[in-house]
């Protein structure tokens, strides 16, 4: 009976299943110097269980949001201390966050508790001007006089 447990090395292909990402992805993960497959004889890359390990990573950081440059510099210098304040700082930013949607929802409730979409259009309208003013090239734009 074959061996169904972890293979020792995974192409592009497998990985890219495994871990639901493009061969491009793993290729720009390389060219940061994040990954560091090895080579099959025939010139393939092989990715073992520290790839695997890096992927995990990788994953696991980038659903925090964090930028692939920043995971790059923290997985070049990883440490105790630098992986403490990586995550606090993680922290810190998703705690405003959170601030930032609660403020969110208590102005949407205010609106939607006033029964009048008058209090809505009064505050976002202008906040909507500006957003397209700001995105019409400059050579397009109409100055009021």
């Amino acid at each position: 009976m074959k061996n169904e447990g972890m293979k020792n090395a995974y192409t592009i292909g497998e990985i890219g299943k495994l871990f639901h990402i493009g061969a491009d992805s793993l290729r720009y993960y390389e060219r940061l110097g994040i990954l560091a497959p090895g080579r099959g004889e025939n010139g393939y890359r092989l990715y073992g269980a520290d790839d695997i390990w890096r992927l995990n990573i990788i994953r696991d950081l980038r659903e925090l949001g964090m930028s692939m440059e920043s995971i790059g510099e923290y997985m070049k210098n990883r440490s105790l201390a630098s992986t403490r304040a990586l995550l606090e700082k993680e922290l810190s930013e998703t705690e405003e966050k959170i601030a930032r949607l609660m403020a969110g929802v208590s102005q949407t409730n205010r609106f939607v508790m006033s029964g009048s979409m008058d209090s809505f259009h009064q505050h976002f309208d202008p906040l909507f001007r500006l957003a397209v003013y700001l995105t019409v090239p400059a050579s397009l734009r109409v100055e009021r006089v």
